[in-house]
């Protein structure tokens, strides 16, 4: 079952795994804390609120981005894999700029779905790498599954 991994030690993909699953977990952390900003937001928060659920966001982006690096490494390495494909976050300069700006409740309530809509994407890829690791853990300590 694991014969494609044959060139590739199996403990390297577990890394490889590892490292992602870390870098969205840190995604979800930074997605829970916009959450929070965006709750506060859409009570009234006002400008500075807005920049910091915007900065809250762009630190969750730039966790899963490290992640699909570490993701695109497992997926070429192991080729058996098919994680997270569209896991991006990308908000767009002209919803961000609306919601900053014009800080009015539908773009609050905008900005509150579109994190929300990210924490499962995130979480969906948290629980494919997870059950990955798992295979990975079990084929690297049982010799019959590689």
């Amino acid at each position: 079952m694991m014969n494609q991994t044959s060139a590739v030690p199996i403990a390297h993909l577990v890394e490889l795994a590892e490292n992602a699953r870390i870098e969205l977990e840190r995604a979800l952390s930074s997605l829970d804390r916009a959450r929070s900003w965006s709750i506060f937001d859409m009570l009234g928060g006002g400008f500075i609120s807005g920049i910091i659920k915007h900065n809250r966001m762009d630190e969750a982006a730039e966790h899963v981005e490290s992640a699909r690096e570490y993701i695109e490494c497992l997926q070429y390495a192991y080729q058996q894999t098919q994680l997270a494909a569209d896991l991006h976050l990308d908000i767009g300069d002209f919803a961000r700029f609306a919601d900053i700006f014009f800080d009015g409740l539908f773009a609050d309530v905008y900005m509150h779905s579109k994190i929300n809509e990210y924490k499962g994407k995130i979480e969906s890829a948290l629980r494919q790498l997870n059950q990955m690791i798992r295979h990975l853990n079990q084929a690297m300590h049982d010799p019959s599954q590689r």
